[in-house]
């Protein structure tokens, strides 16, 4: 079944599909509606030819709904970002060497799993992940990015049971790779109550992480297992000398500061060896290990437009959570370094993250003389994350506020910095085939729109600043490399990571960036009726944006892309029938027209915050915007 908008004319059979779950004879009766529903089907039967070379349509539409109104907008050419995207390559376009090395990989308190998108920096294959995490936002974002992940609550949960579990799911493995980063509040050296590593019920979960390898070489008897445990440097040697005696190796030191533009001094205890390299400087002292790597990250690829640091010769304080509180804390960290100008911008974040980060060397300034502290999204470059890649941690009703920015900037202050891991891993993996030799500057250099050649990696990391420098390309071929990347159901568009298998299903989908496109709004009006569910309004602003493509552009024959908010008329849209009689009237309409003009829809999701139909939706006034006016 190709033409999935015929489906919506079998409602009635559905139903009585499903009734079979129910307990009664094994033989029943067509219902009268389905009987009708079928006649109708079968008198539909002409319209579900499918012509597999249908061109695909240059221009992009968006819609959005509001209590009060409707937009559309739609595409008038590419940004350069988009120019740069377009020219990106799909799977298959060219000759890549084949590995046969695949990876799976398990992350032990994974928080936002830096592990694995430090894997997807380095383009490795990944089999299958595991994800170990309490926090359900922090699952959430992971769920997000990587929809095939298999996700445990808890790390006294993993049992043997479950690693042989596992070991049946991904027999195909050549190779496991655990990660664990332990929680670190009692050995923090920015907590003055510490209780020290053995006496923490947090941080002594760190004798999880040797077990569970330990399970994991009797469970994978055939291939090797390596192991990376990551806490903070700040920690007092009798607690390093407990972690290391466990663990059976002792840490190796390293500050992404030198190589990013976050400090963040941490240890690595890691299974394998490291070779130095270009950029790359190992200090093998007795009694102790440092990593210095050294790459040029440009300052401006990490902060918004018009804001820059002010102290641009030092790396930015290592993120720590945030904590908006009402009173100081107990003998917070650096307040002795602190002018009275600090601790008065200390006092009005709400005493947030510790006072030493208020200094001024530490902030961001504009052309006004505004200070700021780095926001969520600034922080995610810098840490190596792609832009917005903590957004979904909530739910999408509740992404405004103090909340919501709270909990991204907590996220980020418990994860790694991706950079340094994906140096570590490369040096496991590149000597097994599993990638290619990567140097300091070459993983920094993959973070740019400019450093990856892949369509998928470029969708994955959008950069924080308009792309300035101008590449060939044109809106009908980037079109075309986005209608391949369509689901299972062929009719939508699902953004997956490069490294990972296509999903069946995607419930936290990955937004398609708009700013690709250049817009123009096209139509802004009013709703006539008040009352209707925001679903049944949404439906119709897509059902207002097919009619100006079909009849007012007269595409006929087309193939086209629609980029929707609105998740639940998403997912019916690609099923082509709703269970809601409410949103079935219009979508009966949406799969008419789709069927008569011989057209095929390929709908994509973006985030609210990013659909350019939204400023329309919200005209308000006695002052009605003409209809259609840039048709």
């Amino acid at each position: 079944m190709f033409r999935r908008p015929l489906l919506g004319c079998l409602n009635s059979v559905w139903k009585q599909i499903q009734d079979f779950n129910n307990p009664g004879r094994f033989y029943r009766p067509l219902w009268t509606e389905s009987r009708y529903e079928i006649l109708r089907y079968l008198a539909l039967v002409p319209l579900a030819r499918m012509d597999f070379r249908l061109d695909m349509h240059s221009m992009v539409t968006c819609s959005d709904a509001s209590t009060s109104g409707g937009g559309i907008c739609a595409s008038r050419g590419l940004t350069r970002f988009g120019q740069i995207v377009s020219s990106g390559t799909l799977r298959g376009e060219l000759a890549e060497s084949r590995r046969e090395l695949r990876i799976f990989s398990v992350g032990l308190f994974d928080g936002i799993g830096a592990l694995r998108v430090a894997l997807e920096l380095l383009g490795v294959e990944v089999l299958g992940r595991v994800s170990v995490e309490k926090s359900p936002e922090a699952r959430r974002v992971v769920e997000a990015a990587f929809p095939n992940v298999t996700t445990v609550l808890d790390v006294e949960m993993v049992d043997s049971d479950m690693v042989k579990k596992w070991s049946g799911d991904f027999s195909q493995a050549s190779l496991v790779l655990l990660g664990g980063g332990p929680p670190c509040q009692g050995v923090s050296g920015l907590n003055a109550d510490r209780r020290g590593a053995l006496r923490d019920v947090r941080s002594a979960l760190f004798a999880h992480v040797k077990r569970i390898e330990s399970l994991s070489r009797t469970h994978f008897p055939w291939c090797p297992v390596h192991t990376l445990m990551e806490s903070v440097a700040s920690m007092d040697p009798v607690d390093k000398d407990a972690m290391s005696q466990d663990f059976e190796d002792e840490p190796w030191r390293c500050d992404a500061g030198t190589m990013t533009w976050c400090s963040r001094p941490r240890l690595y205890w890691l299974t394998w060896e490291l070779l130095e390299g270009e950029g790359v400087h190992l200090d093998r002292s007795p009694g102790h290990r440092e990593i210095q790597l050294v790459a040029y990250h440009d300052l401006e690829s990490v902060c918004k437009p018009g804001w820059i640091k002010l102290d641009p010769l030092r790396a930015f304080p290592t993120f720590t959570t945030s904590r908006p509180r009402s009173h100081p804390g107990h003998r917070p960290a650096g307040v002795n370094q602190c002018s009275v100008e600090d601790l008065q911008r200390w006092c009005a974040d709400k005493y947030r993250f510790p006072p030493y980060q208020y200094i001024k060397k530490n902030l961001l300034i504009n052309k006004k003389g505004d200070l700021r502290l780095p926001d969520a999204e600034e922080r995610e470059c810098m840490l190596g994350f792609p832009l917005g890649y903590t957004m979904n941690c909530l739910p999408k009703g509740q992404r405004k506020g103090e909340l919501h920015s709270d909990l991204r900037l907590t996220l980020l202050g418990n994860s790694w910095s991706v950079p340094v891991v994906a140096w570590l891993l490369g040096q496991l993996l590149s000597p097994l085939d599993a990638c290619p030799p990567v140097t300091p500057q070459q993983i920094m250099d993959k973070l740019l729109p400019s450093g990856e050649d892949q369509l998928q990696p470029l969708l994955f990391r959008q950069p924080i600043r308009p792309a300035r420098e101008a590449s060939s390309g044109n809106p009908k071929s980037l079109a075309f490399k986005l209608g391949n990347l369509v689901s299972v159901k062929g009719e939508d568009i699902l953004l997956t990571s490069s490294s990972s298998d296509q999903a069946r299903f995607h419930r936290l989908r990955a937004s398609v960036p708009s700013k690709l496109w250049k817009w123009n709004i096209v139509s802004g009006w009013k709703w006539t009726k008040k009352g209707d569910h925001i679903n049944v309004l949404e439906m119709r602003a897509i059902l207002t944006a097919l009619r100006w493509h079909i009849c007012h552009q007269q595409h006929i024959g087309r193939r086209m892309i629609h980029l929707t908010d609105s998740l639940v008329c998403l997912h019916s849209l690609t099923r082509g029938r709703s269970s809601s009689r409410k949103l079935r009237r219009t979508l009966s309409k949406i799969n008419a027209l789709l069927l008569a003009s011989s057209c095929q829809a390929l709908w994509a999701y973006v985030h609210t915050d990013q659909n350019p139909a939204d400023r329309p939706s919200r005209w308000s006034g006695k002052r009605l915007r003409t209809k259609f006016r840039n048709a």
